[in-house]
């Protein structure tokens, strides 16, 4: 079987991205692999570099710009000090050429069922710890993560990665196996919110599948293009809101986020919102756990964006789910459209929209990009074509 140049670019952007994911999955359980991720993030972007590069469609004006921002986004990330953001800006640069969204969320589905599971084994042998907290009148348990909400988190995006390369095949059992599992974690981790998520998720997905319901279709493709500017904007207006009002609204609210408005208040006062952001300090769950100390940072994804990325990062973020909305509802792709609505609401209560692998929706801005970018040198063929059988 001869390997084309392309395909052989889409398996070296396949690796590359399932190994990242499944490193960053393990990263969240309470096995010390820091320095492997740390070592592995250079070889991710020397590898995603190649692949941009490899790509022969791009004009050279295209891949000089492509580098000059690449150095921008590089300084920025180096300056808030964040280089999954980076390597994640690498990954939607890098994106291939023709690279299938189906077969690339089939294989970070699967990434995601093969570690979770490697995991919760490994806290059954005893090599994982069970982080177990007493919350909500009952114990819940993480079985080898650094928190059952990390758990529960994690089913939760791996769940969307399969809804939409499954779609099309979906049945009934599938909405039944899904439902179970995700009951089955929610049992033992009282994660409220990715059980509602994998919940809603499901049944939108099931509820898509029947012929009549045409004008539900049409209601989320339409609500996929606002969800994520409306979740958004509502979320730094609650921060800025509440950093001045401490009032019940506020404690009915805090008490519903798990304390999660109150982190994103203290952020806020203590930095405030800048154009270009700035380095905050932060204590990720894992260090807490291995140096016995408390847990500090932001959860809101929307509202860290806002902190440490600054506002232009922010609305900027915010417009391009606005466009990628757009194309989604153009091309009338319901699975990709309930991908961005539950990445909308999970970005409420988790901070890694930015993070590759855990937010599917960046290979479709990817896809979009390059999609984009493809047309436009098409077109500029086109014209120079025919300017020359004119003359």
């Amino acid at each position: 079987m001869i390997i084309t140049f392309n395909k052989m670019v889409q398996n070296i952007y396949a690796w590359t991205l399932g190994i990242y994911v499944a490193l960053r999955i393990i990263a969240s359980s309470t096995l010390n692999v820091g320095n492997i991720v740390s070592f592995y993030n250079y070889i991710a972007i020397v590898l995603l570099l190649i692949c941009f590069i490899a790509n022969k469609k791009m004009t050279l004006k295209q891949i000089t710009i492509s580098l000059l921002i690449t150095v921008v986004v590089a300084l920025v990330c180096y300056s808030v000090v964040d280089m999954p953001l980076f390597i994640s800006y690498l990954f939607i640069l890098s994106f291939p050429l023709n690279m299938s969204l189906k077969k690339l969320s089939r294989e970070i589905c699967l990434v995601f069922i093969a570690f979770s599971g490697f995991i919760v084994i490994l806290s059954f042998l005893g090599i994982t710890h069970d982080a177990t907290i007493y919350q909500h009148g009952t114990i819940r348990h993480s079985f080898g993560f650094t928190s059952p909400n990390a758990l529960a988190s994690t089913n939760a995006v791996g769940l969307l990665a399969y809804i939409y390369y499954k779609f099309d095949r979906w049945k009934m059992k599938n909405t039944i196996v899904v439902i179970a599992l995700s009951a089955t974690v929610y049992y033992f981790t009282s994660s409220r919110l990715a059980f509602a998520i994998a919940l809603l998720a499901t049944v939108l997905v099931q509820l898509c599948h029947f012929e009549r319901l045409y004008r539900f279709k049409k209601l989320i493709l339409s609500v996929a293009k606002f969800s994520v500017p409306v979740c958004g904007c509502l979320c730094i207006w609650a921060t800025k809101y509440f950093s001045n009002n401490q009032n019940e609204l506020f404690n009915t609210i805090n008490a519903l986020t798990t304390y999660r408005l109150s982190w994103m208040v203290k952020y806020y006062k203590e930095y405030g919102i800048q154009l270009l952001g700035k380095p905050i300090v932060t204590v990720p769950r894992s260090q807490a756990i291995a140096q016995g100390i408390p847990w500090s940072g932001i959860d809101n994804a929307y509202a860290l964006f806002a902190i440490k990325y600054g506002l232009i990062f922010f609305v900027c973020f915010l417009v391009l789910y606005y466009l990628l909305g757009e194309k989604i509802e153009k091309k009338k792709d319901l699975p990709g459209a309930i991908c961005i609505i539950m990445v909308a609401i999970i970005g409420i209560t988790e901070n890694y929209l930015c993070m590759t692998g855990y937010n599917i929706s960046l290979f479709f801005i990817a896809s979009m990009i390059k999609e984009l970018k493809m047309n436009r040198t098409i077109n500029k063929s086109s014209f120079d074509k025919l300017t020359r059988n004119r003359s």
